[in-house]
């Protein structure tokens, strides 16, 4: 169906190929040979180009892309769409490229000039979006298909631990603009109490179109914020916003409404020493006092650190 016939030189060019030992090589092999040009490029001709392993192989394609693509692009990009949790889109990854390196950019500039061609061109490492190849479903939230697409996007693009914080430093810029609890829980409740009355509150058309685009994506960053930010602040090295979110009530109460209270153990464990005391942070000892919403229960320790054994 994609005008490439496979001939016995061609399947003896394939095995002789270490990385088709693996289902992923054997894929990304076949992949590139059906997503190639039969009427430019004889199959047969492209195939002895490829590489013999499947590292080298996505070596080769963001070679190719960093003749496309600057690489301040790329390693703004990649990078973040492999370290961003498989939780955003290309809208998401426009807003985080105007956001810190084509600041005088348009975001539906960039979507269209620059996150559709990228995505295209890195179809065989990124899926998840409709422009990632015929074997991506478009389930439209990006990820990196495999640990050593993911392995090699990082040596080539931010190899240094510094590099990868700024990543995340980046991710957490985009979905802490403001954020507060209050807000995030009201956005959370009113959705579920669409849903309590029986409404949908991501209906469609009859072409297919949500009848409320915009609370959707104010649900889905919502959503996201509430799940993600604090785990992109641990990486990211942002402690202290890390504490203010779990200072605030409202928001460590959104999470539960999500029902991510093991999310939310979580959370606090990568801010909590793990022996009590002394090296206990100050804003929990402080917390301890004050917080009138917490219920010491008989058997569990008293305060914040009863209530996560609680949960």
């Amino acid at each position: 169906p994609y005008g490439v016939r496979i001939t016995n030189q061609m399947v003896m060019q394939m095995m002789d190929k270490p990385c088709t030992a693996t289902f992923r090589g054997l894929n990304l092999m076949c992949e590139r040979i059906m997503m190639s040009d039969p009427y430019s490029d004889p199959a047969a001709k492209y195939l002895t180009s490829f590489p013999k392993t499947e590292r080298e192989h996505y070596h080769q394609i963001l070679k190719m892309m960093e003749k496309l693509f600057s690489l301040e692009i790329l390693a703004c990009v990649l990078p973040v769409i492999a370290l961003g949790c498989n939780c955003l889109t290309r809208t998401d990854v426009a807003h985080i490229v105007r956001r810190n390196v084509l600041k005088s950019a348009n975001v539906y500039e960039l979507l269209d000039n620059l996150m559709i061609p990228l995505l295209w061109a890195a179809r065989f490492f990124v899926k998840g979006d409709a422009y990632a190849g015929s074997t991506s479903s478009a389930s439209g939230k990006l990820y990196i298909e495999g640990q050593v697409a993911c392995d090699v996007i990082l040596e080539r693009y931010v190899p240094k631990e510094q590099q990868k914080r700024h990543v995340y430093q980046m991710i957490v810029g985009y979905f802490d603009r403001n954020v507060n609890g209050a807000g995030l829980l009201a956005t959370i409740q009113s959705t579920a109490s669409l849903k309590a009355q029986g409404l949908d509150p991501f209906a469609r058309d009859e072409d297919g179109r949500m009848t409320n685009e915009v609370m959707y994506q104010e649900h889905e960053m919502a959503v996201n914020t509430i799940l993600y930010l604090p785990y992109f602040c641990a990486q990211a090295r942002m402690f202290d916003r890390l504490a203010d979110l779990l200072k605030d009530v409202e928001f460590l109460q959104a999470k539960l409404v999500l029902q991510e209270s093991q999310a939310l153990i979580e959370d606090f464990d990568r801010i909590l020493p793990q022996s009590g005391g002394p090296e206990r942070p100050l804003w929990i000892s402080q917390h301890l006092a004050v917080s009138e919403g917490l219920v010491d229960v008989p058997g569990t320790l008293p305060g914040i650190d009863g209530r996560i054994q609680q949960l």
